[in-house]
């Protein structure tokens, strides 16, 4: 990925209600992929309101959070950006992507190569 591919790419949106383990995937991206933008959080509501008003490139969502799920989480992206590409990571049974509007389900512990496929999976089709 170039760094412009990276810029008309947009940030990646990571969240994941075990604060642990969403510092340490947006650091794997963040060192793999320095020139991309990911924004980490914790809970839904935060990512939302912090990101309202403005274009993600991908979203990349745990499943099993309190308050607002991963497939709450998506179908508030999507009223806001219906294009945007979202993949689930979690420790749930996969579903099939179509049912929940997903490009990704991709299984805990989730690889940096799996992370990365599917960010430059995206990255290509959407530059």
């Amino acid at each position: 990925m170039t760094n412009e591919t990276a810029a008309a790419f947009g940030p990646i949106l990571l969240v994941d209600d075990d604060e642990t383990l969403v510092s340490a995937t947006a650091r794997r991206i963040r060192l793999a992929l320095p020139e991309v933008t990911v924004e980490a959080f914790a809970d839904g509501t935060t990512a939302l309101r912090a990101t309202a008003g403005r274009p993600l490139g991908l979203a990349l969502l745990d499943v099993d959070m309190p308050i607002i799920d991963g497939f709450e989480l998506c179908a508030a992206l999507h009223r806001r950006q219906p294009e945007l590409p979202v993949a689930f990571l979690t420790g749930s049974s996969p579903k099939h992507t179509s049912e929940v509007g997903a490009i990704a389900w991709l299984q805990k512990p989730v690889t940096t190569e799996q992370l990365l496929l599917t960010i430059r999976a995206y990255a290509l089709r959407s530059s």
